[in-house]
């Protein structure tokens, strides 16, 4: 379901709409859900789901668009990672208006949750993955007017890695080679079709229109679901984001069927847990083809970051994160935020970094925050970050909150009448 607020001439009003794509019309005539689950099932079931959807269905997966949103090319479009390309969205009343091909007859091979747009050339610039194809990797870049530029596989990007994001500079595009992968024939043997390897990470640099990597920068292994942002430094390419040391997409089923969701949610909170997603920097230097990584700040259990608009593919100084607690979330089994956090980037490679928080209050959790700059701006912190909090016999709010006053009350709340 999409959520909407817009702000105008001092008033604000809600909307909110399911993105009505061809399959939730089909489960809604139904009465109940008809796809089989891929990833949150048994090692066999991740193998025998997808043909089962196909045979019955016609699709091995869900026709979906539940990821993000953004506006681009006079569009709004919802994604989702995979073969699915971007539904188009109505702005004024939220309405399903197909799928969008960035005026192609035929769909690009895959795309990804997570584009990231050129704040001075208007582009948007992508890096997928495809469970299917060979390469499986390919990027694109899509003009301001919503028109694909440039789209070219990546050759030396072998790995079936489960590519959840991407990252841009000024001029490059980076590829986030992370070890968790795809591989249907780990369930033969009772593996898992999407698994963490104990190989290497590596982050491939290439050039925005080029057709491969490079360079290629190998790292210690880990996984980064978010990324905040990249930059280009002289020959250094940084890069920001969160990480942990392993990642698994599949809470461990137990003999008798069940999932032990709070021992799984714990796991992320435990001192010293590889499992925990922490701050992370990585470092590449272009000319001397050496690189260097590092956490920052305090190990918390972090993500969903985001930076300013205006500073994307550029140095940023400011970004925004959630900050998750550890009782809520062992309590739902799930990932609670309990509060909103602002780092202040160092621009050396020794000092770390500096925090504030904004804490919703007890019993309050929230989602993932986003920067609104205040128009005219010219601090890269001068704006809002507005986020989504619930209260359990409250209901939700939209909280408005001055960046440059972070730890502040709310300079506004709103309350929205769904959840």
């Amino acid at each position: 379901m999409l959520h909407a607020v817009r702000f105008e001439k001092g008033r604000c009003s809600y909307r909110n709409r399911y993105i009505r794509t061809p399959d939730f019309e089909r489960e809604e005539a139904a009465g109940r859900s008809l796809y089989r689950a891929i990833v949150d099932t048994t090692s066999a079931a991740s193998l025998v789901n997808p043909l089962l959807n196909m045979a019955a269905l016609g699709s091995a997966v869900k026709d979906v668009a539940n990821t993000s949103v953004l506006f681009h090319g006079g569009r709004l479009l919802a994604l989702v990672e995979g073969e699915t390309m971007p539904a188009e969205v109505g702005l004024d009343d939220l309405s399903y208006k197909g799928r969008y091909n960035f005026g192609r007859t035929d769909p690009l091979p895959s795309f990804t949750a997570h584009p990231k747009i050129d704040p001075e050339t208007g582009e948007m610039i992508f890096a997928a993955y495809s469970a299917f194809d060979e390469p499986p990797v390919h990027v694109g870049v899509v003009g301001p007017d919503g028109e694909l530029k440039h789209s070219s596989t990546v050759k030396s990007a072998t790995r079936k890695t489960l590519m959840h994001d991407c990252a841009i500079t000024e001029n490059r595009t980076l590829i986030l080679d992370f070890p968790l992968t795809i591989d249907a024939g780990r369930t033969f043997s009772g593996g898992r079709m999407i698994d963490f390897e104990e190989q290497p990470s590596r982050i491939g640099v290439m050039q925005r229109f080029g057709s491969d990597v490079e360079q290629w920068f190998s790292f210690a292994p880990g996984y980064g679901f978010h990324m905040f942002n990249a930059y280009e430094n002289d020959d250094e390419v940084i890069l920001h984001g969160c990480r942990s040391d392993t990642m698994n997409l599949s809470p461990p089923w137990q003999e008798d069927g069940t999932i032990d969701r709070a021992a799984f949610m714990g796991e992320f909170f435990r001192e010293g847990s590889p499992k925990t997603t922490r701050l992370h920097e990585w470092r590449m230097n272009i000319a001397k083809g050496t690189c260097s990584e590092r956490d920052l700040g305090p190990p918390d259990f972090i993500d969903f970051p985001t930076v300013s608009p205006k500073v994307v593919g550029r140095q940023h100084r400011f970004g925004y994160c959630a900050v998750f607690s550890r009782m809520p979330s062992v309590q739902a089994g799930v990932a609670v935020s309990g509060s909103l956090r602002k780092i202040e980037f160092p621009a050396d490679a020794e000092t770390q970094p500096k925090i504030q928080e904004h804490v919703y209050g007890p019993g309050i959790s929230g989602q993932e925050g986003i920067f609104v700059p205040r128009p005219g701006s010219e601090q890269e912190d001068d704006g809002w970050v507005l986020v989504c909090t619930y209260e359990e016999g409250r209901g939700s709010q939209l909280r408005v909150i001055d960046a440059q006053n972070f730890s502040a009350a709310p300079v506004a709340c709103i309350t929205l009448p769904q959840r």
